[in-house]
């Protein structure tokens, strides 16, 4: 399984900094940051444009990188394109570490929906 990052010239076409000011104070805001971002997921993908909601990011640097103020919250990164390959969806097993085949498909480990679902009868 080869680990991997785009190549030059296939890397997302733009990237949205989800951040939130504290000066305002609001309950419930990683719930309505959570929500935004699933609906700008919806949307994006509704238009055939390809996301990324990430997790695997340098706060520290998108933060010097951008000079964003100390009294934002940087709390989310997404990542839109168009996609170039077909994904394939893996069952999970102990990595999430996406790889590549020899087609050219790009597999993608997700848990069991069993797995994530807690049922209560």
């Amino acid at each position: 399984k080869e680990q991997r990052t785009p190549e030059n010239g296939r890397e997302p076409t733009a990237y949205i900094i989800v951040l939130v000011n504290t000066k305002i104070k609001r309950p419930f805001v990683d719930f309505d940051v959570g929500a935004a971002v699933e609906n700008i997921l919806l949307g994006a993908i509704s238009f055939g444009i390809g996301t990324c909601w990430m997790a695997a990011i340098n706060y520290k640097k998108i933060r010097e990188l951008f000079e964003i103020p100390e009294h934002y919250d940087l709390k989310q990164v997404i990542s839109l394109g168009y996609p170039d390959e077909e994904s394939v969806m893996e069952t999970y097993k102990d990595s999430f570490t996406y790889w590549k085949d020899s087609d050219g498909k790009m597999h993608v480990p997700k848990r069991e929906l069993d797995d994530v679902i807690f049922k209560v009868y």
